[in-house]
C-alpha cells in the first residue's frame, strides 16, 4: 500500500486526506490538538499530533516513510520556528520519502497588475514563502510546488471574506480556486508523474473584486483601486488535461 503524509489538517489537508485515501493510500495526517485526532482516525487515517512550534514533536516522524509528503501547512501556524525551518525539520527528521509536495502560494507574484506564468520573473524574492521555495528546489531530488491562488469552498465560502464590508482595490482582479481542483490536480501529478517544478493552480474566471464578491453580497462598501495580478493557471491544466470549475459554483 503507497502511503502519503499531509502535514496540516486544514480544508485543504483534509481534501488531500479524502482525495488519496479514495484511491487506496494510508494516510498520515497531522493535527495540532489531541480532540481532532479521533475524528481523523474515524475517517481511516492515521493521525499524529504535531504542534510545528514544539520541537520535540519533530520526533514523531523518525521512523516514518511514505512515497508522498505534502507540506500543507499555512504559515500563520509558525511562530516560535520559522516556516521554512519548519519544512526543513520535517525533511531532515523523516525516515524517508520519495517525494515532496509543497503548496506554496500566489503571494510570491508581485501585485504589478500584470499576467503571471510560472516562467514570471516578478517575485517577492524577500517572502518567507519564496525562500521555503528556494530551500526545496536546492536540496530537495524529487518535487511539485503548487502556488495556490486563494483557496474557496462551501466551508470558505467568498460571502464571508469581507466581514467588516468593505473592499479594497474594487478593481482589481480576483484569482481563485476551488479546493476540489487543487485536490485533484495534486493528486494527478503525483500519480501521472509529471515533471519536477513549479506550477500556478488558479481558475482562469478573472472577474473584478467588484463584480464577484458583489455578486454575493449586496451590502460591500468598494473602494476604487486595480492594485492587483492575474495568475495564469492554465499550464497544470493542460499537462493533465484538466478543467477548472467555475468558482460561482457552491
Amino acid at each position: 500500500m503507497k502511503s502519503v503524509l499531509i502535514i496540516g489538517s486544514g480544508l485543504l489537508g483534509l481534501a488531500l486526506a479524502e482525495k488519496f485515501s479514495k484511491q487506496g493510500y494510508q494516510v498520515f495526517i497531522t493535527s495540532t490538538t489531541k480532540s481532532k485526532l479521533l475524528i481523523l482516525q474515524n475517517k481511516g487515517y492515521k493521525p499524529l499530533l504535531f504542534n510545528s512550534n514544539e520541537i520535540e514533536h519533530y520526533d514523531t516522524f523518525k521512523s516514518l516513510t511514505v512515497d508522498v509528503f505534502i507540506f500543507a501547512l499555512s504559515p500563520s501556524k509558525c511562530k516560535a520556528i520559522a516556516y521554512n525551518e519548519v519544512l526543513k525539520n520535517c525533511c531532515n527528521t523523516l525516515q524517508a520519502f520519495k517525494r515532496l509536495v509543497f503548496t506554496s502560494s500566489i503571494s510570491v507574484y508581485a501585485n504589478n497588475n500584470q499576467c503571471h506564468t510560472e516562467e514570471s520573473k516578478a517575485i517577492e524574492f524577500n517572502s518567507m514563502l519564496y525562500q521555503t521555495e528556494s530551500y526545496i528546489t536546492q536540496h530537495i531530488t524529487s518535487y511539485y510546488i503548487f502556488r495556490l491562488a486563494g483557496l474557496i469552498d462551501i466551508q470558505r465560502h467568498p460571502k464571508g471574506f469581507h466581514k467588516a464590508l468593505e473592499v479594497k482595490q474594487a478593481d482589481a482582479l480576483v484569482n481563485l480556486v476551488q479546493i476540489q481542483d487543487v485536490s485533484h490536480i495534486i493528486f494527478d501529478s503525483v500519480t501521472h508523474h509529471i515533471n519536477d517544478g513549479v506550477y500556478n493552480v488558479c481558475s482562469p474566471e478573472h472577474p473584478s473584486k467588484k463584480q464577484y464578491y458583489g455578486s454575493f453580497n449586496q451590502d460591500l462598501i468598494f473602494h476604487k483601486g486595480d492594485e492587483g495580478k492575474i495568475i495564469d493557471g492554465d499550464f497544470i491544466a493542460h499537462q493533465l488535461h484538466y478543467s477548472y470549475s467555475s468558482i460561482y459554483d457552491f
